[in-house]
């Protein structure tokens, strides 16, 4: 499970050996740049967080628009385009980033909310952060 890292704006999962770093935002704030490290490799991503409300109340739709790939992000932090070998290891680099971005948004700055109001959706299936493990015990 992600935990606070030792840096600022850093989360770590120790046991499984994967990080995310918060790499901070473009276009006014739209768009925001992180960077999850898998197998000591940084893949680089985008993300953008949307307003939601529905009869479960408020909350956010984390979407992410760019996996191993952020021409912002190679630039302002020197990172590379990371390639995958087949479409089944960019998608589970893709629900690592998954896990780490709704952790960060959770445990960094509204884990009174609770679960769901950050929230996700990949290949049609909306994710909270207890459906990566019991975060919330």
């Amino acid at each position: 499970m992600f935990q606070p890292g030792l840096e600022r704006f850093t989360l770590v999962d120790p046991e499984r050996g994967y990080s995310l770093r918060s790499l901070g935002s473009r276009d006014r704030g739209e768009i925001f740049m992180a960077a999850v490290t898998i197998g000591g490799i940084e893949i680089p991503l985008e993300y953008r967080i949307d307003y939601q409300l529905d009869d479960s109340g408020t909350w956010y739709d984390l979407s992410i628009t760019a996996v191993g790939r952020s021409i912002v992000s190679e630039i302002q932090s020197g990172l590379v385009t990371a390639t995958f070998d087949s479409d089944e290891e960019r998608e589970a680099a893709v629900m690592v980033a998954v896990e780490a971005l709704l952790a960060y948004k959770t445990i960094g700055f509204t884990p009174e909310r609770g679960d769901g109001y950050n929230r996700t959706t990949v290949k049609g299936v909306q994710y909270r952060l207890s459906d990566f493990g019991p975060y919330f015990v």
